[in-house]
């Protein structure tokens, strides 16, 4: 499948007319009811309905997956899962195209207009199917565009400084940041109804470095199989939810890791007196999943490798897998092991629940970024290793004072006292100073979310020059 097909498909016209090469351009102010609220099931019926169109994404994957389809599927988490998969398998994206070629080979093209001549869906359809073909071209590597009525929505590519979603965040004044919402430890509503947690706090540390003010932060929950989805559409500037990084996420998704954050692995969450500790006892289980995650992935593979014969029971939200669990539905739950004391500690009687000592996978979670803008990427990375650096350097929020005068070449080029390195990255020059300032350097992150009030030990998550895998490239 060449380029060419990738961003060019032949539609006939519905009047009869020559068939026509189109393109988009997202037409936010026409359809306002139903922008950013997309049920995911109508998302991938449209997107299959648009994959098993006669167009050069016709393959024997999608037919096969569009016998599937029966009113029955429309609110199926399995039929999601089958759109995952021959998405993943037919690799259709091509998130490194800029914005020029995509132009260069896109028409602007009113879909609403379009789909209300087809006369058989009426208004409210042709606006969802809309949407929908928008999402399609988003998934093929071209982006949305900029419109008037949507003026703070960013744009894919870096071909210049206007088109960052770095300057678009600047002139909004505040950071449209995705997070799982709730997870204990990483991103959950507290009980001052202030968003808490290692993943928000990320999130404000690049807003500290924007705005020297932590306050400038949305947060918007995402659920696993919709958070690419929002970062594509520009529903959201960042992604920060516990997402693990991997070669497909950044080659066929299009999306842009920083920095580890969490070194992580899969673990199994079972009753204390099920008679279960190892894997191999798990022969006949149902094994509670959330889907659209890389742990219902792993979970299949090392079953397969295994020889054990399991039933997944699969949910789209996390507090729908937690709950079936707590309800006896299932015999184990399976997800990164921090995820699971996390949810142990909300349990009923968390003392009655033990996480077996298999690790079934690495899990290196990671803030991510729209993969084809890589300033915005790069300002990203370099917020992340600042608070990898403040600590190796032994600054703090409350003794970053004592470090601002210092005649270390190191440390002023650090803080911004001398040189342009912020300048260089499109940040404040004192960029790093700001956000230990207002969050604190890596370690006090962690322990202020996770080390307190999980009791979890730093282990691979502590600094590389104390034994762990936390390690920040030289700031010059």
């Amino acid at each position: 499948m060449n380029v060419q097909s990738l961003v060019k498909i032949e539609l006939p016209d519905p009047q009869g007319d020559d068939p026509m090469v189109v393109g988009f351009e997202p037409t936010w102010d026409i359809y306002p009811d139903v922008q950013g609220d997309l049920l995911q099931s109508d998302f991938v019926l449209g997107y299959q309905d648009f994959l098993g169109a006669k167009s050069v994404f016709n393959t024997p994957e999608i037919q096969d997956m569009h016998k599937m389809r029966t009113n029955k599927y429309w609110h199926d988490i399995e039929y999601q899962k089958g759109w995952q998969m021959a998405f993943e398998k037919i690799s259709i994206t091509s998130p490194k195209k800029t914005e020029a070629f995509c132009q260069k080979n896109l028409k602007k093209f009113d879909w609403k207009r379009w789909f209300l001549r087809l006369g058989a869906i009426g208004v409210v359809g042709a606006r969802r199917y809309a949407d929908l073909f928008e999402i399609a071209f988003n998934l093929t590597g071209c982006y949305p565009v900029t419109t008037n009525a949507s003026n703070d929505r960013a744009t894919s590519s870096n071909t210049s400084n206007s088109n960052s979603i770095l300057d678009k965040v600047q002139q909004r004044g505040k950071l449209i940041c995705g997070v799982n919402g709730k997870l204990p430890g990483f991103s959950f509503v507290n009980e001052s109804g202030a968003y808490s947690g290692m993943d928000a706090d990320m999130c404000r540390a690049v807003a500290a470095a924007l705005f020297d003010d932590t306050s400038q932060v949305q947060f918007h929950n995402q659920s696993a199989i919709n958070r690419f989805t929002a970062l594509q559409t520009g529903k959201i500037d960042l992604l920060a939810s516990n997402t693990t990084n991997t070669m497909s996420r950044e080659t066929s998704v299009g999306v842009e890791f920083a920095p580890t954050i969490f070194f992580d692995g899969q673990g199994m969450m079972v009753p204390s007196g099920s008679g279960i500790s190892t894997l191999e006892d798990f022969q006949g289980a149902t094994i509670c999943v959330t889907a659209g995650t890389t742990t219902e992935l792993n979970l299949a593979d090392r079953m397969q490798l295994l020889g054990i014969n399991y039933t997944p029971l699969v949910f789209e939200h996390s507090d729908a897998v937690y709950a079936a669990y707590a309800q006896g539905r299932c015999d184990a739950v399976t997800s990164d092991r921090s995820q699971l004391l996390a949810r142990k500690s909300t349990l009923p009687q968390p003392q009655k629940h033990i996480i077996l000592d298999e690790v079934m996978s690495k899990e290196p979670l990671a803030p991510a970024t729209i993969g084809s803008d890589r300033q915005w990427s790069n300002a990203v990375k370099w917020v992340i290793y600042a608070l990898i650096q403040a600590e190796e350097y032994g600054i703090n929020s409350e003794n970053i004072d004592t470090f601002m005068n210092s005649e270390d070449p190191k440390i002023r080029r650090f803080l911004g006292a001398e040189g342009t390195l912020g300048s260089d990255a499109g940040l404040p020059n004192d960029f790093a100073a700001r956000i230990i300032k207002h969050v604190g350097n890596y370690g006090e992150i962690y322990e202020r979310n996770i080390g307190k009030p999980l009791g979890l030990e730093r282990g691979q998550n502590e600094l590389a020059n104390k034994g762990g895998l936390m390690y920040s490239p030289p700031f010059r």
